[in-house]
């Protein structure tokens, strides 16, 4: 409705501007209209990308930046879930996009009591090394998009999918916050920095922020040995 308003009031002030009073000059006329045009072009362009940016998420939607040396602008789902061994817990938060060829971002928390939904509760946490029950997050990138490459003679991989990961560096790591918490959902936010762990290069770094709606999903793995 905003916009709707003020384009209109563009228009009727291009009106009064070009046809009222009457301007004789049609030079005048045409440099008057020229401004008039291009900041209508503007304030739509701006406003697009402001909705873009403050668009409503829904429980179980992920939105993230990456930048370095990979540079995308992500969409995709986001869930809750855990894995336990004997005596080793697993509590994950995972970003990916609906078809899995995209990306995928998996943070970790790791334990040897299990954590019950709905996880370790509101606060701010560390991402890095993630040590087992230090409390601490660590979190891996997987840059599905560009693929593996194989031996086309011996089916031999020659590079693996691109994964960053916090634990590769005590450069790398960052913030996890989890802002709110629901019987349906876990809503937060993140930025870290992760060096690449496949074929493995000091200057292949990248940093991704984001924010999640993750739900649970309805299976978790249990496996008691």
């Amino acid at each position: 409705m905003a916009l709707t308003h003020e384009i209109k009031v563009l228009f009727r002030n291009f009106n009064h501007a070009t046809m009222y009073p009457y301007n004789p000059n049609p030079m005048n006329r045409l440099l008057i209209s020229t401004v008039y045009l291009c900041f209508l072009s503007l304030t739509l362009n701006c406003s697009g990308s402001q909705s873009q940016q403050n668009r409503a998420m829904l429980p179980g939607d992920a939105m993230v930046v990456v930048s370095g040396s990979v540079d995308s602008e992500l969409e995709g789902e986001a869930h809750i879930s855990e894995l336990h061994l004997s005596g080793n817990n697993s509590w994950f938060i995972t970003l990916i996009d609906p078809d899995t060829e995209i990306f995928s971002i998996r943070f970790s928390l790791d334990t040897s009591e299990r954590v019950y939904w709905p996880g370790p509760g509101i606060g701010e946490y560390e991402i890095g090394a993630g040590e087992k029950d230090s409390g601490t997050f660590s979190v891996t990138y997987y840059h599905l998009q560009a693929g593996a490459s194989f031996d086309p003679e011996t089916g031999e991989v020659i590079s693996q999918i691109p994964a960053y990961s916090s634990k590769s560096s005590r450069y790398a790591g960052g913030k996890l916050m989890i802002e709110e918490i629901t019987d349906h959902y876990i809503k937060g936010s993140f930025r870290f920095t992760a060096h690449r762990i496949t074929n493995p290069d000091s200057d292949d770094i990248i940093t991704a922020e984001g924010r999640f709606i993750a739900e649970p999903q309805t299976v978790n793995t249990t496996i008691v040995r």
